[in-house]
C-alpha cells in the first residue's frame, strides 16, 4: 500500500466494527516497514562497500609484490655474477682491489634490495627441507645430517615478502642404508 493508496476520504470513514485496521496506523506501518527495508539496503550497500575497498587494497598490494618480485628475477643473474667474483681466491694487489669494489657493489644491491622487502634464502647442513623455499638438486652421503635434510647449500635463493622469486638451490643427504 502507497501513500496514494490511502485517500482523505478513507481517514474520515470511521470503523464500523471493532476488527477494522485504522488508516493511519497502517499508513505510520507502511511507512516504517519501507523505512526499516531502505535502512537494511544502505546497510548491506555501505557493507559491500568497504568489501570493494578491502579486496581492491589487497589487489593493489599483491600487484606491487609481484611487480618486486619481478625486478629481483632480473636481478638475481648480475648478483650472482657479483658473488661470484667475491668468492675468487685473487692472488694480486690489484685484483684483490678490484675483488672488494665489486663486494661493496653488491653490497649495496642487496641493501637496496632488502629495503624493498626481498631477503635471501641461505640455509645451513641439517636444515630442514622446505620444499616451498628449497630445490633439491641432488642426494648426497652426509655424516651427522639426518635423511632429507639439508646437506650442503649448493645456491642462495630470494623471496620478496612470501613469494619466492628463486629457491634455494640445496643438496639432500641420503638415507643411511
Amino acid at each position: 500500500m502507497s501513500k496514494q493508496d490511502i485517500h482523505e476520504d478513507d481517514l474520515d470513514q470511521a470503523p464500523d466494527d471493532g476488527d477494522a485496521v485504522d488508516p493511519t496506523q497502517a499508513l505510520i506501518e507502511q511507512l516504517e516497514a519501507e523505512r526499516d527495508e531502505a535502512k537494511a539496503k544502505y546497510q548491506r550497500s555501505l557493507a559491500d562497500f568497504q568489501n570493494f575497498q578491502r579486496r581492491a587494497y589487497a589487489n593493489e598490494e599483491a600487484a606491487r609484490l609481484r611487480a618486486r618480485a619481478d625486478l629481483v628475477r632480473e636481478l638475481v643473474p648480475a648478483l650472482e655474477i657479483l658473488d661470484h667474483v667475491c668468492e675468487q681466491d685473487l692472488g694480486g694487489e690489484s685484483e684483490k682491489g678490484v675483488q672488494e669494489g665489486v663486494r661493496m657493489v653488491r653490497d649495496e644491491v642487496l641493501k637496496a634490495l632488502g629495503g624493498q622487502g626481498v631477503t635471501r634464502i641461505e640455509v645451513q647442513p641439517g636444515d630442514e627441507f622446505d620444499p616451498n623455499r628449497h630445490e633439491a638438486m641432488m642426494h648426497i652421503d652426509a655424516q651427522g645430517i639426518e635423511a632429507n635434510h639439508i646437506a650442503q647449500q649448493m645456491q642462495v635463493g630470494y623471496a620478496v615478502g612470501n613469494i619466492v622469486v628463486r629457491p634455494a638451490k640445496v643438496a639432500l643427504a641420503r638415507r643411511e642404508e
